[in-house]
């Protein structure tokens, strides 16, 4: 488990500090961003719908780990998307002298 996590966590750190060049660009990595995140929360809502724990990547989670879990996510989705649109308007800004 302690490897998908490295990897979703040096892809959020790619992810930050990326130039954006183009509105698309910045735009659609907001999209995944937050899709990823989503498709998690309603994945995890279903499981949990059936039982009180389910499994990811080989680890068992209860309902108020998932919660905090998905909030986290969300928390750093939203610094995400901040540094996006802050390297993005700083990008544009520069290139448009």
């Amino acid at each position: 488990m302690s490897f998908v996590i490295l990897l979703f966590i040096f892809g959020m750190i790619y992810i930050s500090l990326k130039k954006y060049t183009g509105l698309f660009s910045a735009a659609f990595t907001i999209f995944l961003l937050f899709a990823t995140t989503t498709v998690f929360l309603v994945y995890g809502l279903y499981m949990l719908s059936d039982a009180d724990t389910f499994m990811v990547v080989n680890t068992r989670i209860n309902a108020l780990s998932f919660y905090h879990f998905c909030i986290a996510w969300y928390v750093a989705d939203l610094f995400c998307a901040y540094r996006v649109v802050r390297i993005y308007k700083e990008y544009v800004r520069v290139n448009s002298r």
